[in-house]
């Protein structure tokens, strides 16, 4: 600083200090069927890499079977068995050196219904007798309420079936020669995109 009447100027110190850019982070939308595991990495933008200290934590409460990796940021999820289906929210808090607030990143995880865990038994029929057969949970399963049931186009002629209960019919004629019925149900799980196909057998 050079002042009018003085014969030397004043230096005067200044500093300036350069933060780290903030970069965009985003988790990408999961989805896992009940009782799978899924794991979710931290998107950056191209080129980005986090500087030597970042952390990464969950903000709040977290979700029975989810964890972070506190060093990358990846999320995994072991949903557990028996958990409702619907999504699974929450914030990560990215903690880079340098900057003065954490960077709040939003997850979300969409939790399916696992496949429907069903089985017809083989029942013995005789001619002019009618079957009626019931489909039996696998391992103590219980289908979910609004789970219906269809047969397929090409199923065999004279098979009916309950669309609530998914209890199949079927009477045998009684002058035609033994033959076994065979064929699937299509079980349609809400939330589910596809029906799951169980195979059944008459005798």
């Amino acid at each position: 600083v050079n002042v009018p009447g003085r014969d030397k100027p004043t230096p005067v110190p200044f500093k300036i200090t350069v933060a780290p850019a903030t970069p965009k982070l985003s988790y990408p939308d999961g989805k896992v069927e009940t009782g799978k595991s899924i794991e979710t990495p931290i998107t950056t933008p191209d080129g980005y890499k986090f500087p030597t200290g970042t952390t990464f934590t969950i903000d709040g409460k977290t979700p029975d079977g989810l964890t972070i990796d506190p060093k990358t940021g990846k999320i995994t999820y072991n949903v557990p068995e028996g958990h409702q289906p619907g999504d699974v929210t929450g914030k990560v808090k990215v903690t880079i050196p340098g900057t003065d607030n954490p960077i709040e990143v939003p997850f979300k995880i969409i939790v399916t219904p696992a496949e429907p865990k069903l089985a017809y038994e083989d029942t013995p029929i005789n001619a002019g007798e009618t079957a009626k057969v019931t489909p039996n949970g696998v391992d103590g399963y219980k289908p979910l309420d609004g789970t219906t049931f269809e047969l397929p186009k090409n199923a065999p002629e004279g098979v009916t079936i309950n669309p609530k209960t998914g209890e199949i019919s079927y009477t045998a004629p009684k002058d035609s020669p033994h033959k076994e019925v065979t064929g699937n149900v299509l079980v349609n799980v809400p939330g589910r995109d596809k029906p799951t196909p169980v195979p059944f057998k008459i005798t």
